[in-house]
């Protein structure tokens, strides 16, 4: 069979149901609806700068929290969710200080202990660091009715 004789068709028209109307209720009811309703009110951090101000361990937890609630000006629930990013990123941090405290040879005796080591502290760091899927951003959400925001 010559592939070059064949002669190309249209596909078929595709069935589009017709559109129905929908008859709008008044806009008076609508706003008083909505104005009823709790709207989430969301801040976003960098990823990075949340961990960036994490590793200042000359800070409290609550101390890096308040910082930051501060300068994004968030309410108090968002605050606490900024305090438990923050343990998490500590305590993520605390595992991998425990890891190369372990690794580390206590009485190195050569050059290849020495090497060895730094291999592995390379390999493992460069890991952490190249670890894509946790660069987006942070959001933080609270639930404010709109008739409190100023």
């Amino acid at each position: 069979m010559d592939v070059t004789a064949r002669v190309p068709t249209r596909p078929t028209k595709v069935h589009t149901p017709k559109k129905m109307r929908i008859s709008m209720p008044e806009t008076s009811t609508v706003t008083k609806v909505w104005s009823d309703v709790v709207q989430p009110h969301v801040k976003t951090i960098s990823s990075l700068h949340l961990a960036s101000a994490a590793m200042n361990f000359h800070l409290t937890t609550t101390q890096v929290a308040e910082q930051i609630a501060i300068q994004y000006v968030m309410d108090e629930e968002q605050r606490l969710g900024v305090v438990h990013k923050i343990q998490k990123l500590r305590l993520g941090a605390k595992t991998l200080a425990l890891q190369i405290r372990s690794e580390f040879p206590l009485n190195v005796k050569s050059e290849s202990d020495k090497s060895i080591f730094l291999d592995w502290l390379e390999t493992t760091t460069r890991l952490a660091a190249s670890h894509e899927s946790d660069n987006s951003p942070v959001e933080f959400v609270s639930a404010m009715h709109s008739s409190t925001r100023h």
